[in-house]
């Protein structure tokens, strides 16, 4: 699958595992307040201080993934991702769990976008899938590149992430249907975090879904 003329976007394999995890290490870096972010710089260290087998099992859980991959040289640009797990199946609504971009490559820093078709690729996987609705929650950083996908705001399912930068929960109508008025999706995404933590308690390694 191809995105702009010097990138292609592709599904995530399983030797980009390094790459991936490089690039989350980086993009997340440059939301530090020492960075000009709004994140405290100690909770990020605190993320960034897990080994890589665990920040990819995060990547990676009960997700469809795609990667940017630099043409010509292989590198990895960025990477997105869509749950596609029961809970979403049941609510016919997928939650965009990552996004990230190398630091070099962001705000088009090397000539041409990453972020863009990287959101287009998720996008239309889920349609593709027949999911109504896309759902997500914001960085302070990243509000304006989610509305220019359509994301409606809804900052009464605002949460804290670290505890004290507020996230902005978003929607993305993906097809019409009268379930996408109910706004169910925050408080399924809570039961779902309690959920996978118990079963994370109880099992061994997170499987990525399939074909991710």
């Amino acid at each position: 699958m191809n995105g702009v003329a010097q990138v292609i976007i592709r599904r995530y394999r399983e030797a980009d595992g390094p790459q991936a995890v490089a690039v989350f290490r980086d993009a997340s870096g440059t939301l530090r307040k020492s960075r000009g972010g709004t994140h405290p710089d100690e909770e990020v260290d605190l993320l960034l201080g897990k080994d890589d087998k665990s920040l990819l099992e995060l990547l990676l859980h009960g997700s469809i993934v795609f990667v940017a991959e630099v043409e010509g040289t292989g590198e990895l640009a960025g990477i997105g991702a869509l749950t596609d797990n029961l809970p979403a199946r049941i609510t016919n609504s997928t939650y965009s769990r990552n996004h990230y971009v190398r630091e070099a490559f962001q705000h088009g820093k090397a000539g041409f976008s990453i972020g863009r078709p990287l959101r287009e690729a998720t996008i239309g996987e889920a349609k593709r899938l027949g999911y109504r609705k896309m759902y997500g929650f914001s960085t302070p950083e990243a509000v304006g590149f989610h509305r220019k996908f359509g994301a409606v705001f809804y900052p009464e399912h605002n949460a804290k992430l670290f505890g004290t930068v507020t996230v902005q929960y978003y929607e993305i109508e993906l097809r019409k249907s009268a379930w996408n008025r109910l706004h169910i999706e925050p408080y399924v995404h809570r039961l779902g975090r309690i959920y996978g933590s118990i079963l994370n308690f109880f099992r061994g390694p997170i499987k990525p879904a399939a074909g991710a």
